[in-house]
């Protein structure tokens, strides 16, 4: 598939694959982030 694509089809696909992953990393860490940081501040606060 990839040599069918030749070099600019592949730069095309890596940086399709790079954006997806960043955007689900900051999707997922904007979810988590509040998460993380209440359980860090809970465990610093009781310990």
């Amino acid at each position: 598939m990839l040599d069918f694509l030749g070099r600019r089809g592949r730069i095309v696909i890596v940086l399709t694959l790079l954006l997806a992953g960043g955007g689900v990393v900051i999707f997922l860490h904007a979810i988590l982030f509040p998460f993380l940081l209440a359980g860090f501040l809970s465990y610093v606060l009781l310990r």
